[in-house]
């Protein structure tokens, strides 16, 4: 007998986004005849029930479950994710920032423990995109000291303080030959640019030739 039909996609019973345990209950429905893997691993062995329930460990912040059902045959279904939040301590921050810049607003990334908390950089809040943040900050010129302050579902708040420095964009001055010069055709042509810099950073000249 041929079996190359993965069976239906296993569905989830209404799982809390926040759980208040270090161990939860994912629970659900399945086809009869398969078997539920979570992350890669067999959980529920093959059996003719249409629902199934495992009980997970979960760490601080994120948890993200891998659910799939497999038939007698070894095909397996399309899968779905389950993700669920531990929030019993302050949010951890990553972030780092170079130590200069010229841009403003400056884009400062970086990432927390989990997927509900918000995070603030100064009065900018940060869009979140899973773990991740980023902030598109206002920067002065010369140094500013940007305070990252996160807050979790529960209410835990942790800060980071980083110090960044916005410098001036260059100048340019001269360049030749001016616009609209005219140049041989196939003969060499030097371009000279000059430009100053009021932080007294080097310079570094690009050429793009269309």
């Amino acid at each position: 007998y041929l079996d190359t039909r993965p069976p239906a996609r296993p569905t989830s019973l209404s799982a809390p986004v926040l759980a208040p345990s270090s161990t939860h209950t994912l629970s659900g429905t399945k086809t009869p005849g398969t078997s539920l893997w979570i992350n890669g691993a067999q959980r529920v062995a093959l059996d003719n029930a249409t629902t199934w329930s495992v009980s997970v460990t979960l760490v601080e912040g994120d948890n993200v479950f891998t659910v799939v059902a497999k038939d007698a045959a070894g095909n397996a279904s399309s899968s779905f994710t389950a993700v669920v939040v531990r929030d019993t301590q302050p949010p951890v921050i990553t972030a780092t920032a170079p130590a200069k810049t010229n841009l403003s607003p400056f884009p400062l990334s970086g990432t927390v423990d989990d997927s509900l908390t918000t995070v603030t950089v100064g009065s900018v809040t940060a869009a979140r995109a899973g773990r991740s943040f980023q902030a598109d900050v206002p920067l002065a010129l010369g140094s500013n000291t940007l305070t990252i302050r996160a807050v979790s579902p529960n209410g835990f708040v942790s800060t980071k303080t980083l110090t960044i420095l916005r410098g001036s964009v260059p100048t340019l001055g001269t360049v030749t030959p001016a616009t609209g010069a005219k140049a041989i055709a196939e003969s060499p042509l030097t371009i000279q640019a000059s430009a100053t810099d009021a932080d007294g950073d080097p310079i570094q000249y690009q050429l793009v030739v269309d």
